[in-house]
Formats: C-alpha cells, structure tokens, sequence
C-alpha cells in the first residue's frame, strides 16, 4: 500500500493530468497527497481506475512527501552575489585538542496524532467491526492520546483488514460464478424441458418472430441457441429469434 503521489509519480502522471482524467479538482488532489484530508471511496476509485492501480495499493490517507533540502549558500556564493570579495579560507586547521566535543541533540517528542487521521480512524472502526471504546481499549489511551506514528499504524491494519475482505469477497465471487455456455446457466425449467425432448427425439415446433415455423428434433442447446435436425439437415436457432416452441406430440394429444 503506497501513498497517492509516490503511485502517480511511478505512473508518471502529473497533478493536471490525474485531475482531467478523474475529474477531481486539483485543490482537492493535492489535499489528498498531503494528508490534509482522507480520499473517500468514490473517489479513490476514480482515482484507481485512472492510474491503472488496484484501489487497495492507495492508501487512503497519504504521507506528506518530503520537501527537498535547499542547502545554504557558501561564503563564496554569497559574495559573488553581492558582488563582494570572497573572504579568505583558513589555511590551518585547529587541532583536535581545541575542538568541542557536539552536542547531543535530543530526539523531538513524538507528534501527535493529525485531525486528520483520528477522524479517519472513527470512519474506519464501523467498517472493520470495532467501536471507539474498543479501541482505545486495545491501545490503553484515548485516541487524542495517539502519536502520529501509532494513528498511522492503526490506520494501516484497518486498510488491510478491508482489504483482505474484499479479496476474499472477489474469490468467493469468481468460484461461485456459472459459465453461461454450460446448461447451469440456463434456465432451470427449459433446461429440463429441452433436455427431455432430446433424450425422446420429438419432433418441436418453433415459431419464430418473423413469422416462419420450423419443425425439427433437438441435437443441442445453449442458453443462446438450440441446434435441430431438420431432413438430415442441422439448423440452429438464436433463442432471440423465437417467440415460443412447443413438442409436436402435444398438438396431438
């Protein structure tokens, strides 16, 4: 699962570009890439299909990307834009001795969790099954408590956890789904009615919407066409050129 603009840089898809395509304006897409707010579902599927992405590979709130470092400007560049002589560089070093030892910097608090993510977070728990108390008590705090990190983590295992059932949802689909040129995809009524006719070779009457009538014994069937012998001929029908048939034995009985 990647951030928004690391998968549109890999596509090589600009800002203007995903915005025409999706039709999402380019305000809102750059909200999108710099967390300043969660891409909501019809969007993130807009946004999938137009980047040719899975929509499960977004996550749904980004990373900010990183800024680039601008370094600072060498005593020589500064003088030469202010038309100044460089100044002179040291031509000794100082020795070990008088250098000071750094100074140990310490590491930064952790941030607290954005606005952003805890309302994300209330968006997600109904979906994975979980309440707010839940929550909080699997993690030991209340959410305003999370550090930004933490509130990232938790977000994460949501997205896989829907994630994981949608794909489960899809497999279940496809194992469950009939061929339609198999006879389970026809109707179940039909199916034994002409399958009872080409096991008892009887002659069937089709009557036709143009008007014709075409009489013949079943050899095969499809839920789109049904194949006759007709005078040691084989002739088939496009089911949506009949408007009914009928065995000719029931005429006359």
């Amino acid at each position: 699962m990647y951030n928004l603009w690391e998968i549109r840089k890999r596509k090589g898809v600009s800002l203007p570009t995903l915005s025409a395509r999706t039709g999402i304006p380019l305000r809102v897409l750059e909200d999108y890439e710099y967390g300043v707010k969660p891409i909501p579902y019809e969007d993130l599927s807009r946004i999938a299909k137009a980047l040719y992405v899975e929509e499960w590979e977004i996550k749904t709130l980004s990373e900010p990307p990183p800024q680039p470092r601008r370094r600072p400007p060498q005593p020589e560049q500064r003088a030469q834009a202010s038309g100044e002589k460089s100044p002179p560089r040291p031509r000794s070093k100082p020795s070990k001795s008088s250098r000071r030892p750094p100074k140990r910097r310490q590491p930064p608090p952790p941030a607290p969790a954005r606005e952003t993510q805890l309302a994300h977070l209330r968006q997600l728990a109904p979906l994975v099954g979980k309440t707010i108390e839940q929550i909080e008590q699997e993690i030991g705090k209340p959410l305003e408590k999370l550090t930004r990190q933490e509130a990232s983590r938790i977000l994460f295992e949501f997205q896989e956890i829907l994630r994981e059932r949608k794909q489960k949802k899809r497999e279940e689909g496809t194992h469950n789904r009939k061929r339609a040129y198999l006879p389970e995809g026809v109707d179940q009524f039909e199916l034994e009615y002409l399958t009872k006719a080409q096991e008892e070779g009887v002659p069937v009457r089709f009557h036709l919407f143009d008007g014709t009538e075409v009489v013949g014994v079943i050899v095969g069937f499809s839920p789109y066409s049904i194949t006759i012998r007709v005078n040691d001929e084989e002739k088939t029908l496009n089911k949506l050129a009949i408007a009914w048939y009928e065995r000719e034995t029931e005429d006359k009985g």
